[in-house]
């Protein structure tokens, strides 16, 4: 009997060790492909900036939405290059979006919504070839008015060098005109299951200057 159960082991024993090895493999090359995923992804900064060049607001070389409503301003008045500041007094308040890694994010869809318990309106829906790291990349922001729509949602969509999609969720939620709450999340994509958080937090509705 124990001749036997040797014979049966020395049998089946080197495709036991093939099966190891091919499962040690494949486990080897989904964590050499995930950590080259995560060296190449992409995070964005969203933030609401006032227009002013002299509090150093806009980085030199930033991009600048140029809306239809800002196009007829321009060529009604004919501004010249050097007069920008009065150029974006149409449009005060800008949403700045810059790449925070160093690592370019492609293909960016950029949707904001205003919404209660009765609709929902979507107040920005563009889409962007790229964004550079570090690049900056300003839109311009209507008022909206968080009595009548007191929550705000804001996703910038996104592809990594991986091919990876990721999406950055701002959610703002208001009470009688005061912000009491900022949700911000960072997730990557998932086809066939729960979508991966990378980061979740909490923001304040904190003022503050660039300083140069």
């Amino acid at each position: 009997m124990g001749e036997e159960i040797l014979n049966y082991i020395t049998k089946i024993g080197p495709m036991w060790g093939f099966i190891g090895a091919i499962i040690a493999l494949g486990v080897n090359t989904y964590v050499t492909n995930k950590g080259k995923k995560v060296g190449v992804r992409s995070y964005v900064e969203v933030l609401k900036v006032a227009a002013n060049l002299n509090d150093g607001v806009f980085k030199k070389g930033s991009k600048i939405v140029v809306t239809d409503e800002l196009e007829e301003h321009l060529e009604k008045n004919k501004v010249e290059e050097s007069g920008i500041t009065d150029e974006l007094k149409l449009r005060p308040n800008f949403l700045k979006i810059k790449n925070i890694s160093s690592n370019p994010c492609f293909g960016l869809r950029i949707k904001g919504i205003k919404q209660n318990s009765i609709e929902k309106e979507k107040f920005i829906d563009l889409e962007f070839y790229v964004l550079k790291d570090d690049e900056e990349l300003y839109i311009p922001l209507k008022s909206l008015n968080n009595v009548i729509y007191p929550t705000l949602i804001l996703k910038v969509e996104y592809t990594t060098l991986a091919n990876e999609k990721m999406i950055y969720e701002n959610k703002i939620t208001s009470k009688n005109g005061e912000v009491v709450e900022i949700l911000q999340s960072i997730y990557v994509i998932k086809k066939w299951w729960k979508n991966e958080k990378i980061v979740k937090t909490t923001a304040s509705d904190i003022k503050w200057r660039d300083v140069n």
